[in-house]
């Protein structure tokens, strides 16, 4: 593996000649970047070209504890009509592990979240419950799925809100690749 160096601006000098030791780093750390070595820059989803990377390139994911995708706002809406506040379209197959908070902030309404791969349900889930209510299914990936988030409250009528909080994305401790970068955490590179 190349070593990544940092080269300050003052290296190279207009007019001056380049050193043999300065061409070499000009040399190595194209490569440093492309094998992810300690300190170089990493390559960015918006570097990769649509369909340059093979199935058999990804590592395959299982369902865990290790969080690798973490929006930790709360949402909340008047709606009754479903509002998806998580996505991943991922190019890992295998498991992944999907979880968060859900509660109703009033009396009469439900809170109703749900899960959904490729556009077809997985599994919903209701709560009247005005204290927040952890949720978590672990559900199969293949290269190109989409698995979202979206939630809505059960009546329409004023001030019966519902809300969604910490939705999470998780393995065992393998990277679901890609993610928008906004979404990075712990294990996945930024």
């Amino acid at each position: 593996m190349a070593d990544w160096t940092t080269i300050p601006d003052t290296t190279f000098e207009p007019g001056a000649p380049a050193k043999g030791r300065d061409m070499r780093f000009l040399r190595d750390n194209p490569i440093a970047i492309a094998e992810g070595a300690p300190g170089a820059p990493r390559i960015q989803n918006a570097g990769i070209g649509q369909n340059q990377i093979s199935a058999n390139r990804v590592n395959s994911i299982s369902a865990g504890s290790s969080i690798r995708y973490l929006d930790s706002s709360t949402d909340e809406t008047l709606n009754d009509t479903f509002i998806t506040v998580a996505s991943v379209i991922f190019m890992n197959s295998g498991s992944v592990r999907v979880s968060f908070d859900q509660m109703s902030l009033s009396n009469t309404a439900s809170c109703i979240a749900e899960v959904r791969k490729n556009g077809a349900l997985v599994q919903s889930f209701s709560t009247t419950s005005s204290s927040w209510v952890s949720r978590s299914l672990d559900t199969s990936v293949s290269r190109g799925d989409r698995v979202w988030i979206r939630y809505r409250r059960s009546v329409s009528a004023a001030n019966n809100a519902a809300g969604v909080r910490n939705k999470t994305y998780s393995t065992t401790g393998g990277d679901i690749w890609p993610l928008p970068s906004e979404h990075f955490t712990f294990g996945n590179p930024l």
